[in-house]
């Protein structure tokens, strides 16, 4: 065992052979999932893509990479869209990962509480406009 810490540290080193936990998008963009477990430049050991959770998991995505890399500069939203569902079907099919739940945070706020918004990412809560 150890400690989380450490733990994750092995993951990020490829030394597991199963992890189990949590990630969460940095922005709310479908880029922030795609880029994380579906694009994986060079899956050698040498790249040290510790960041990339595709990597850590030492899998080659094949084309989905190209896929990614397309969608993100992809300036007609519809086309956009549609290509992000090709790319996650694709992941839903070929990827290691098991995407078991999906975290909700529920807030109560008085009724007197407005404009508060927590955001759908990590970093985007906004506490400017609230009055009350």
């Amino acid at each position: 065992m150890g400690t989380a810490a450490q733990i994750l540290g092995r993951y990020r080193a490829r030394e597991l052979d199963v992890y189990v936990g949590t990630w969460g998008p940095d922005y709310p963009d479908p880029h922030t999932n795609a880029s994380t477990f579906a694009w994986n430049p060079d899956n050698s050991d040498a790249a040290g893509a510790t960041g990339i959770l595709a990597w850590r998991n030492a899998w080659d995505p094949g084309e989905l990479t190209a896929k990614v890399d397309a969608a993100v500069t992809e300036n007609d939203t519809a086309k956009r869209v549609e290509m992000y569902h090709d790319i996650q079907a694709g992941f839903r099919d070929t990827s290691p990962f098991a995407v078991l739940f999906q975290q909700k945070r529920q807030t109560g706020v008085a009724d007197t509480v407005q404009n508060l918004n927590f955001g759908d990412a990590v970093s985007s809560a906004a506490y400017w406009p609230v009055t009350k």
